[in-house]
């Protein structure tokens, strides 16, 4: 990577925030991430997933956003988290998704989206009137962890597998007042129905499971312009 002092080109305020992470098969992902010269953070020996999924307006379009990533190094030997590879990612306005892979290279397709920060807190992702994935928080048991988060670090992009051009990245800033409450499988719903060869699958395929939930009602969100590695 270059070496490069973010300077942020959109800044959204007021972004409506409910986040799943949790944990995966490592050996799924550092397969999966070869191609992108990637890989896996380990966590005691598991992949770090992340799903987000929020509501917000950007330049008066309101639209809701999911994303999967990965939280990964750039070394082999490396055990510090470099930054978080960029799965998949699915917007509610099919002009938004367009823009996002046609100026920014980011893997963002249309879909339906539901997010609701209110508790019970729940996000819900469908295509054609079929449900792709439902997450939802039950009742909780215990008062929330509370504390304003901020990240900064590096994104990573998919490579397209036809080419040999290096990967591209962006910075991001993404934080604020949050809410953590465990993910409990007994109590919590997470359900999965992927179609054949679409990114939701490797979810499935590399056991991806619940650890924790983080809400936020009033996120702020930055990016970068798009570089080369």
């Amino acid at each position: 990577m270059k070496s490069v002092s973010p300077k942020y080109i959109a800044v959204v305020a007021n972004i409506k925030e409910v986040i799943l992470s949790g944990i995966a098969d490592l050996d799924f992902w550092r397969e999966h991430l070869k191609l992108h010269a990637l890989v896996p953070f380990s966590e005691d020996g598991r992949a770090h997933l992340l799903i987000s999924a929020t509501k917000l307006t950007w330049m008066s379009m309101p639209s809701r956003e999911l994303t999967i990533s990965v939280a990964v190094t750039t070394r082999e030997d490396a055990n510090t988290l470099d930054g978080f590879y960029l799965a998949h990612a699915s917007n509610s306005s099919s002009m938004l998704a367009w823009m996002e892979r046609a100026f920014f290279q980011t893997p963002y397709y249309p879909a339906t989206i539901e997010v609701a920060e209110e508790m019970p807190a729940r996000f819900k992702l469908s295509q054609a009137q079929n449900d792709w994935l439902v997450a939802q928080m039950g009742k909780p048991q215990s008062r929330p962890q509370r504390a304003d988060e901020l990240w900064q670090g590096a994104i990573f992009l998919p490579r397209d597998a036809t080419s040999k051009q290096p990967g591209n990245f962006f910075y991001a800033s993404l934080g604020g007042a949050t809410d953590a409450y465990p993910f409990s499988p007994s109590l919590d719903t997470f359900e999965l129905k992927p179609q054949p060869d679409t990114p939701l699958r490797w979810l499935s395929d590399s056991n991806f499971t619940g650890k924790e939930w983080r809400i936020r009602a009033n996120a702020t969100h930055a990016r970068s312009k798009t570089f080369t590695i």
